[in-house]
């Protein structure tokens, strides 16, 4: 008599019914496999397909105090999903997937907005180290890999590799990073978008003053844009954000203001490269297509940027102003097949394999860069595995006869870890450490 009440419109049992139906599934909590989900210790368990269908069909688990924790991979055997996070629902929980994936999904949202493993997270929502694998996701604008729309979040430690596509603002990690932190994160696969499309993040926007930052962070996979704006192989558009210590490899092709790491940019790109061919219309570089009174500063690029008009071996276009900055920024004249840029200096193969280059313009090779000369361009310290023990980069024999030189050496504290090669710092080198050098030269293979 309660519902009857206070629904004036019901007019049937049905009715009735169908309402405490709708109350129930909005309103009550989840069970999982286990946990209550009210602190990081106690978090909800989620070990099977089941788990996450729970999680997206429960938005009362999507709020701020919430949390969850992987506990093995999920895998959903070609389903299809709906998105955890909606417009009017944001996730804002937290979620450690603790190194396992969920993989093998499709979510398909033609015309609705928001789409990815998560739909959109909302202020204080927390993703780590999760792995989002083997999914195709399309949908309107804001659409990513792992997220749609990350608004005030927390993305960390975590990739995405799949088929993403979609309008506006389409990324193959997140859609739409709108004040929120993406840190220690990959991206791979293929992303297909119109405007705002970029191989880890659609558009990286600062806005009320609010930090938008993208740091430690690749993107590997190829980007396609419809022809219209801003295309990049890491982040389509760097608006007013900060990029930093990241780098994108993949083809970046159909566009204007398209680059190599980043479409346009009126923010801040330091210590950060890009090495893919880059293909569009005006406004093409292979770092920047267009840098409108943005900040670059210790980056470098190596990619071939071919285009209508306005093509550079750095950057097509700049466009200064107050903000404006371009310090100690180099491009490969060689591989580029570019002489000229709006940015930057241009450097041949040789001199971008050579630490003097960038020791002059002072780029920070103690906790920053690291450089295998004369037969490596530079990289990022933290995308070093623990196994590249030698030059040049990669894993391969020169790190086993490396590895060996050092065999069962037990003193290695008093020796830099024995230079190294007591991968794992226990002191020793042994069948742990070969174990380990092992397992990334496959991963590399």
């Amino acid at each position: 008599m309660r519902f009857l009440l206070v629904f004036g419109q019901c007019r049937s049992v049905c009715s009735l019914f169908l309402i405490v139906a709708v109350l129930s599934a909005v309103c009550s909590a989840g069970t999982y496999s286990g946990g209550d989900g009210r602190s990081a210790a106690t978090a909800y368990v989620i070990s099977k397909a089941a788990d996450w269908v729970e999680l997206t069909n429960t938005p009362a688990d999507w709020v701020a105090g919430k949390y969850f924790v992987l506990d093995a991979d999920i895998e959903l055997e070609g389903a299809t999903i709906e998105p955890v996070g909606k417009n009017l629902t944001t996730f804002r929980g937290w979620l450690d997937g603790r190194g396992h994936a969920v993989r093998d999904f499709e979510i398909n949202q033609a015309g609705i907005d928001y789409a990815g493993l998560f739909g959109y997270v909302g202020t204080g929502g927390q993703i780590r180290n999760l792995r989002v694998e083997s999914f195709t996701i399309s949908a309107k604008d804001n659409v990513g890999g792992l997220c749609g729309y990350n608004y005030e979040g927390t993305i960390t430690a975590s990739w995405a590799v799949g088929e993403v596509a979609g309008g506006n603002r389409v990324g193959g990690l997140c859609g739409y990073n709108q004040n929120g932190t993406i840190s220690d994160s990959h991206a791979g696969g293929t992303v297909s978008g119109s405007y705002y499309v970029g191989g880890l993040c659609g558009q990286n926007y600062s806005s009320s003053g609010k930090p938008s930052v993208i740091v430690a962070s690749c993107a590997t996979g190829s980007v396609t844009g419809s022809g219209l704006y801003y295309v990049g192989g890491l982040c389509g558009s760097n608006d007013q954000g900060t990029i930093s210590s990241s780098y994108a490899t993949g083809a970046v092709t159909n566009g204007s203001s398209i680059g190599g790491l980043c479409g346009d940019n009126s923010g801040t790109i330091s210590a950060s490269y890009a090495a893919g061919a880059v293909t569009g219309g005006t406004n093409v570089g292979g770092l920047v297509g267009q840098n409108n009174i943005g900040k670059v500063i210790h980056c470098y690029s190596t990619g071939k940027p071919t285009g209508s008009s306005n093509v550079g071996g750095l950057c097509g276009r700049k466009i200064a102003g107050v903000n404006y900055e371009d310090t100690g920024n180099f491009w490969d004249t060689e591989s580029s097949e570019m002489p000229t840029s709006v940015m930057g200096t241009g450097k041949i193969s040789a001199e971008m394999k050579t630490l003097s280059t960038f020791a002059a313009a002072s780029w920070d090779f103690e906790t920053v860069w690291a450089i295998c000369e004369p037969t490596n361009y530079p990289r990022l310290r933290w995308q070093i595995l623990l196994a590249d023990l030698v030059c040049p980069d990669g894993v391969g024999l020169e790190d086993l006869a490396h590895l060996a030189s050092w065999w069962l050496e037990v003193d290695c504290e008093e020796a830099q870890d024995c230079e190294g090669a007591d991968m794992d710092v226990s002191g020793k080198v042994d069948l742990a450490d070969f174990a380990i050098l092992a397992e990334q030269w496959a991963e590399g293979l």
